[in-house]
């Protein structure tokens, strides 16, 4: 019998903030894309979404939209300076969002608008299959992505075969932000085709969207070589992406992992992954540019990649630093967790002013025996300058932290029951 959901019941976030003017990474700003993922039933009927949004140091007011959705109401929330709140998608308005259509278009693209800057996370919320999917903003939308996907582990096999049962697939979502957009979609691997066959890897298709209509890519079924690492995807005008593995299976354990990506220009060349609690755990990632070459710690890689190849780096100590050669872009996806628990997340780049001043979030869970895995990231030199919900916190200091060697950055990774953080929003800042 799996274990209840690692990113629900013992919730792991990792969060950079900069002392700094917001940069290119940063997740803060007025106006967000979001697709929300499909999450099998099979796995876990009571399922939510959640679209999470924190005000900074300004009282905001946020408006929910589904464009392409004209019979939908728009929803707003009110938050008041240093606060967080949710929209809620329960199970009656699930279908309104979800991506649950492959290889057809859906008028499902959420947009979330502010009076005032915010950051944001959609949140897939159950007791047994979560993951958060950061919302990048403006940094999120572009023209050219490739997509990277863990390439360890295969889909929990439902054994479906009677009503009601769905399978676990991975998926590509992709919502577009103006009318009379093209995308064109280069599979790595072959992917589901509409009840007619697949679409072949390596053979571009396209699919022409209008504002707030989406186009989920799926996987063509749920073994570790069907993972669709280093897909290309490319359109006239500005998409958000966001690439989700659901029910990927470690052990007995299964979960759904996940977020939304950014395109190639915010794109960096050095990542500081920090290590969490899995018993195996790695980074993925895929390169942009062609003659890259990779170094882990300093040591440089034999291989040359291209453009489209993937990487995969199993994390043996608490901070690994992965760059390349000569400044050329390539992604990191970080699969992490607690025993074989699992969440995951796109790493922001580490060779820029990365990150936010502010970052919001709810522990959504005051149980005994839930715990909150911090890995927390800063510029040397802001160690001491962390606040928690507006004051100073016993269990964060510039004692906790490490300096990551050959490097700008500083480090720390925290266990907090309810005792440290009660159940319900928190701010963290610099």
């Amino acid at each position: 019998m799996e274990h209840q959901s690692f990113s629900k019941i013992k919730v792991w976030l990792t969060l950079t903030l900069a002392v700094c003017s917001f940069s290119l990474f940063s997740q803060t700003g007025t106006v967000f894309w979001a697709t929300a993922p499909y999450s099998t039933p099979s796995h876990d009927g009571n399922h939510t979404i959640h679209v999470v949004v924190s005000s900074l140091s300004s009282a905001a007011s946020v408006t929910l939209s589904i464009p392409a959705n004209t019979s939908f109401t728009p929803i707003t929330i009110n938050l008041p300076a240093n606060s967080t709140d949710y929209f809620d998608f329960n199970s009656l308005m699930l279908p309104l969002v979800e991506e649950s259509e492959w290889d057809q278009k859906t008028n499902k693209g959420i947009l979330i608008e502010s009076s005032d800057v915010i950051t944001a996370y959609l949140e897939v919320f159950s007791i047994q299959n979560s993951d958060i999917f950061a919302l990048k903003g403006k940094n999120g939308l572009g023209t050219d992505f490739y997509t990277p996907f863990e390439t360890k582990w295969a889909n929990h096999d439902f054994g479906c075969s009677g009503v009601g049962c769905v399978q676990a697939y991975n998926s590509i979502n992709i919502v577009a932000t103006e009318n009379n957009t093209t995308v064109w979609i280069t599979p790595s691997v072959d992917v589901y085709k509409n009840s007619t066959g697949v679409h072949a890897a390596g053979i571009p298709y396209s699919v022409t969207l209008n504002k707030g209509q989406t186009f989920t890519v799926r996987t063509n079924n749920i073994t570790v070589s069907a993972q669709p690492a280093g897909t290309h995807i490319t359109s006239n005008k500005p998409i958000a992406v966001t690439i989700c593995d659901d029910s990927m299976e470690i052990g007995s354990n299964y979960d759904i992992v996940g977020d939304q990506l950014v395109p190639v220009n915010v794109e960096g060349s050095q990542y500081i992954a920090m290590k969490g609690y899995l018993a195996d755990e790695y980074v993925f990632g895929v390169i942009s540019e062609n003659n890259t070459k990779i170094s882990i710690d300093g040591t440089l890689r034999a291989k040359t990649y291209n453009k489209g190849d993937t990487i995969n780096i199993k994390l043996v100590a608490n901070t690994t630093v992965i760059q390349s050669d000569n400044k050329q872009k390539f992604n990191i996806f970080h699969v992490s967790g607690k025993a074989d628990e699992a969440g995951g997340a796109l790493l922001p780049p580490t060779d820029q002013c990365t990150g936010s001043l502010q970052v919001g979030f709810n522990f959504g869970h005051a149980e005994t025996g839930n715990y909150l895995y911090l890995n927390l990231m800063c510029r040397v030199g802001a160690e001491s300058n962390f606040l928690v919900d507006g004051a100073t916190a016993s269990w964060l200091t510039p004692a906790t932290f490490t300096a990551v060697s050959g490097t700008s950055w500083s480090v720390a990774r925290f266990t907090l029951t309810n005792v440290d953080l009660a159940k319900g929003n928190h701010i963290i800042s610099n």
